[in-house]
């Protein structure tokens, strides 16, 4: 079973990031993604070691999608913080007009592109991004409620490529996929360090905020938690890759083949 994403111990330390950043290929150009909130700022303390020692070139970027009032504001914190740490950083604009329905889904396409590109300008190997444990599994709650499938129900992955249009894909890789928001959180304040609290996250316009909630009250409730959501990514990211296998190389006739593919049962392919 692919346990990539499953929750795990938090990287309260830089030796802890270390080794997450090492599982994942140890790659030495980096560009962190880094808004200013809670999540991406730890992930930018707790990689900048790998920086100071000579393990990795790190550069910071911050996308302003130029939506809402005090975002530039923002921007310029989260470079500030940056440069704190020794790391340099850049702000990239999503200029032009915006559309008027499917604004998230919108956003987050220019911000990857956006993304892609300073990867390339910078010469980056790759491009991290701070998503946790948490928005693993609201990820799959909005796709469980399109009706996804098992691929769908994967969530997302700790390694991927991406692309901009004709350009070489660039690897994107979520350190921090099996990591609770508190954990990083806890991290900060023993940090002292400040962080930006993006007010859109409180716009139930937005459906991933109205998700949220709602699992924060499944987890008060004890009725689901975020631990179970992301092992049934996991579940399901096994499943969808072992019909994939089957699709590309069915077996033939006569031929017995064994694997476990998910929750312990044996899945007997004749």
């Amino acid at each position: 079973m692919d346990g990539a994403n499953k929750v795990a111990a938090p990287p309260a330390s830089p030796a802890g990031f270390r080794a997450l950043w090492a599982e994942l290929g140890a790659p030495k150009r980096l560009l962190l993604a880094v808004s200013g909130g809670s999540d991406s700022i730890a992930m930018m303390r707790l990689a900048a070691t790998l920086a100071a020692d000579g393990s990795a070139s790190i550069a910071v970027a911050t996308v302003d999608h130029g939506l809402r009032t005090g975002a530039r504001r923002e921007a310029e914190a989260a470079g500030y913080a940056a440069r704190e740490l020794g790391l340099a950083h850049e702000i990239l604009d999503w200029s032009g007009a915006k559309p008027s329905s499917g604004l998230q889904a919108a956003a987050r396409g220019a911000r990857y592109g956006l993304l892609v590109r300073q990867a390339q300008r910078v010469g980056a190997e790759a491009i991290l991004t701070a998503h946790t444990a948490d928005d693993q599994a609201e990820t799959l709650l909005m796709r469980l409620a399109r009706g996804s499938g098992p691929r769908g129900l994967s969530a997302m992955a700790k390694t991927s490529l991406i692309a901009a249009g004709a350009s070489a894909p660039v690897s994107l890789l979520r350190p921090l996929l099996g990591v609770r928001r508190a954990a990083l959180r806890d991290f900060l304040a023993a940090a002292k360090a400040a962080y930006i609290d993006d007010p859109s996250n409180e716009d139930l316009s937005f459906e991933r905020v109205r998700v949220r909630k709602m699992l924060a009250g499944f987890e008060a409730s004890g009725a689901l938690t975020v631990e179970a959501l992301t092992e049934t990514a996991d579940q399901m990211r096994a499943a969808a890759t072992r019909i994939e296998e089957i699709e590309i190389d069915p077996p033939q006739a006569g031929e017995v083949r064994v694997k476990v593919a998910f929750a312990g049962v044996n899945y007997i392919d004749v």
